[in-house]
């Protein structure tokens, strides 16, 4: 339950990427001063930390508290602390960037949790 969390938080990120997008493509393209895997990866860098710390908090107040055995707190926070923020990042940003526009991206990103959810 904890990583369906995640998609709403993909559809935050969806419109401020697309705005990045659109300001890159109208001015900073032609001007040649950074390219596109410049953008996608200041854009990914920048929000994984906000994850990264979103998602320590939520570990934080809630491994010990429901009674979980602390000899596993390391790999499930590397699981849902570390991996799941890098993995919404990276999997809404992409959709993101191949779609038209947020509501084609965040019907995109909702198809691509629910067949991560399900596989």
């Amino acid at each position: 339950m904890t990583t369906l969390v995640s998609l709403p938080v993909g559809y935050q990120m969806v419109v401020p990427f697309l705005s990045t997008r659109s300001v890159f493509e109208l001015r900073e393209r032609m001007s040649g001063m950074y390219s596109w895997t410049t953008l996608s990866t200041a854009q990914i860098l920048g929000e994984v930390l906000f994850h990264i710390v979103g998602s320590t908090l939520h570990f934080l107040t809630w491994y010990w508290t429901v009674g979980f055995p602390t000899d596993r707190a390391g790999y499930t926070y590397l699981l849902l602390g570390v991996a799941a923020p890098i993995h919404t990042s990276t999997t809404c940003q992409a959709v993101a960037a191949v779609a038209a526009d947020s509501a084609i991206a965040k019907l995109l990103t909702g198809s691509m949790f629910s067949f991560a959810i399900i596989l």
